[in-house]
């Protein structure tokens, strides 16, 4: 495991950044492509 051959604030700093990069749950990218939609459809209603 990674904790065997890192320190573990090292490994703790890692885990934090890789949160950054999770995978978004289902209702938060609904939400956000919803959001681009209405974005781009009010461009187009210009």
């Amino acid at each position: 495991m990674l904790l065997k051959y890192r320190p573990r604030d090292k490994a703790t700093n890692l885990f934090k950044m890789l949160l950054k990069y999770r995978p978004r749950d289902k209702a938060a990218k609904k939400e956000r492509l919803l959001k681009r939609a209405q974005v781009e459809n009010e461009r187009r209603n210009r």
